[in-house]
């Protein structure tokens, strides 16, 4: 017999998964840093969904990897302060890896634009028609509107809400079918208290660009927040049938699930993210521990639980884990 889980034991780091605007952690006085990587062609256009973006360090060692969404964005999390290269790969283009940067131990964000270049065939045509790596909709983004994104993203960046609202809504308005702009200014909406307005974002995103993955994402966020579970699953589905490999919107899925009393699919979509790199998200282990709890799987849970504490031994929830991995390790004696 499957045993229900509790809505509030489910997971023990609900609230700093689903946090609008949260700050980078800070661990023994070090703070970890959001790199937050911008791939665009030469001509300023979003870089193709799906190209492979690594994190090197300054002498090209790999750290992690994520692959851009449809306006050719990746964003990593829990950087800590050093020198670091992005390369950039993919089809249709040339692998780029940038000059070194630095993240110093005060810095909470940092952006890095980077461009590639489309690969071409030994007649000069483009390997990858231009239409195939470009959305419709970002083939017409003018200069102008493009400029006013940037810089509203710096902004939010750097918590300064009001210009990045300001920022977005002049995008938007030089050009109304800038899917990433509703998104965006949904964001900063929902950072300043005004939900139905950021979820009118996210809409009117979606109704632009039904693939795009971030504002699926976002509303996803919204609906978990007001309880309705359901439909934000939908969301997270919906998302990932853009960007399948997103360590976020899969641990986001899995704790849906968990809460809707599906422990099977909530132990395979966590497990998902074990296999991509998932710094950030290493309480998928604690979503399909639980889940293994319900289904009479005490083994396979001990082991989550202990993985858990191996990735993530200085999380402020540790001790909990470690005394929920006492507790059945007791009752499986």
């Amino acid at each position: 017999m499957v045993r229900r889980v509790h809505t509030l034991c489910a997971l023990f780091l609900l609230s700093p998964l689903f946090a609008w605007g949260q700050r980078t952690p800070s661990v023994e006085g070090t703070t970890f840093a959001r790199v937050m990587v911008r791939v665009t062609y030469s001509d300023d256009r979003p870089a193709k969904m799906q190209l492979r973006v690594q994190l090197l360090t300054g002498s090209e060692q790999y750290t992690t990897e994520a692959f851009t969404d449809d306006q050719g964005q990746v964003e990593f999390s829990g950087v800590q302060p050093g020198t670091y290269r992005i390369r950039v790969s993919g089809m249709g283009i040339q692998e780029t890896t940038t000059g070194a940067f630095t993240i110093s131990r005060s810095q909470n964000s940092h952006t890095e634009f980077v461009r590639v270049e489309r690969a071409k065939n030994a007649d000069g045509s483009l390997a990858v028609p231009e239409e195939a790596m470009v959305s419709a909709a970002d083939l017409n983004v003018p200069g102008k509107a493009r400029k006013e994104y940037e810089k509203g993203g710096k902004a939010m960046e750097e918590g300064k809400w009001g210009e990045a609202r300001a920022r977005f809504e002049k995008a938007i308005s030089l050009y109304p079918q800038y899917a990433a702009a509703h998104n965006d200014l949904g964001v900063v909406y929902m950072n300043t208290g005004e939900r139905e307005r950021g979820r009118a974002m996210f809409e009117k995103a979606i109704a632009i660009n039904g693939r795009y993955a971030r504002a699926h994402r976002n509303l996803g966020l919204l609906l978990f927040q007001e309880k309705r579970y359901a439909e934000a699953g939908t969301s997270f589905d919906k998302a990932l049938a853009t960007e399948p490999l997103d360590a976020q919107t899969l641990t986001m899925l899995a704790q849906v699930q968990l809460l809707l009393h599906k422990p099977e699919a909530a132990a395979a979509t966590a497990t998902k993210v074990h296999a991509v790199p998932h710094e950030q998200f290493a309480a998928c282990h604690l979503i399909a521990a639980r889940a293994y709890e319900a289904m009479n799987k005490e083994t396979d849970a001990m082991a989550e639980y202990t993985i858990f504490l191996r990735e993530s031994p200085n999380n402020p929830n540790a001790p909990r884990v470690q005394a929920a991995l006492d507790a059945l390790k007791a009752r499986t004696r």
